[in-house]
């Protein structure tokens, strides 16, 4: 789908910008908006197939556990996450890359669902927010003429002209980015890397905390609850 071509004035002088829906980038599917979660399927499917392509190194009882984990962590992950940055994070999507996550350390470790909620000290789902909340930082510290800071300004201002105010950025790269005003607060604020590495701590320091209240009550939740 496409809408009112625009020309562009500068430095390519015969080019035209297209509106469109989803376009293909290094093999991933960026798709606009509140879509469907089918590139994160497909990208499922691809860290299902890397994780049994080596199964012989999972079932080998000579490699350590620590080991194993850090493969799994270093090669399957990394297959799967791929164009992870134009991910819609919503509960649809959390769950099922929680899901993935909980069922490739079961078969890793040979533990049981209880135990790995309880012990796993890699969850996907974190490790994801986490990431892109870097590289929101590292976008929003370019100099404002780079054309990754321009297009992260105007997808910002898209949300906030477009959308409901309640919880406009939810899903969106900006999920966790600290509460704000408008864009130039934003930027302002990632300008303070400390600060902005902190705000990923609390991500992994707030996951953590929900798992070991879990173990003390005796319950466990479903995977999108302990996100």
């Amino acid at each position: 789908q496409q809408s009112s071509p625009k020309r562009v004035n500068g430095e390519w002088q015969d080019a035209v910008l297209e509106t469109v829906s989803s376009f293909l980038y290094l093999g991933s599917m960026v798709q606009g908006g509140h879509r469907g979660t089918s590139e994160i399927e497909h990208r499922i499917d691809l860290g299902n197939a890397a994780l049994h392509k080596h199964w012989k190194f999972w079932g080998n009882k000579r490699a350590s556990l620590k080991h194993k984990l850090s493969s799994y962590r270093i090669y399957v992950t990394t297959v799967l996450m791929h164009g992870y940055e134009s991910w819609h994070l919503d509960e649809k999507a959390l769950r099922m890359l929680n899901g993935f996550d909980i069922r490739a350390q079961m078969q890793i470790t040979g533990w049981d669902y209880k135990a790995v909620i309880e012990s796993r000290q890699f969850v996907l789902p974190h490790c994801i927010r986490v990431r892109r909340l870097a590289f929101l930082g590292h976008v929003l510290r370019l100099p404002p003429s780079e054309l990754c800071h321009k297009t992260m300004r105007e997808y910002h201002h898209f949300l906030s002209n477009k959308l409901p105010a309640f919880n406009i950025y939810y899903g969106t790269i900006f999920m966790d980015a600290p509460k704000h005003s408008n864009y130039a607060e934003l930027v302002a604020t990632a300008e303070d890397r400390t600060a902005w590495r902190g705000f990923a701590k609390e991500i992994q320091v707030g996951s953590q905390q929900r798992r070991f209240s879990a173990r003390l009550s005796g319950r466990f939740p479903r995977p999108q609850a302990a996100l």
